[in-house]
């Protein structure tokens, strides 16, 4: 008896351990604001530019060496993209709505350097 209440005990702290480092997880990384003056420097440091629009709105106009990754799939293929969790990346979308959300998805995913830069339309002549 006494061995089958040692064990729950165990298990029951246990369990508890394994939410404790999920919420660190979580609480790795927040998004940072940025402009499109912030763009350059960061991209001089490595960072990667995602364009979050549909590919329609890509084509009709984008910032230079961008990746068009919708935000509807963001979450699914951007190991594709960006394998290194460390890596800073910029999004960017029409009015800023996509962005963000994207941006929350890449920090809960555990992404630790994300910037998200809002619309792109205060970018224009920048290209």
């Amino acid at each position: 008896m006494k061995k089958i209440l040692f064990i729950f005990v165990c298990l029951v702290l246990l369990s508890g351990c394994g939410n404790d480092i999920e919420e660190e997880k979580k609480i790795v990384a927040d998004v940072k604001k940025i402009t499109c003056a912030d763009v350059n420097p960061l991209v001089d440091k490595g960072a990667i530019i995602i364009d979050v629009r549909t590919s329609d709105e890509y084509k009709v106009d984008h910032l230079e060496n961008s990746i068009n990754i919708n935000n509807d799939v963001i979450k699914y293929t951007i190991g594709n993209y960006v394998s290194d969790f460390n890596t800073p990346i910029i999004v960017y979308c029409q009015s800023g709505n996509r962005s963000a959300e994207s941006a929350d998805t890449l920090v809960n995913l555990g992404y630790t350097e994300v910037y998200d830069m809002g619309s792109i339309t205060g970018c224009y002549g920048e290209e």
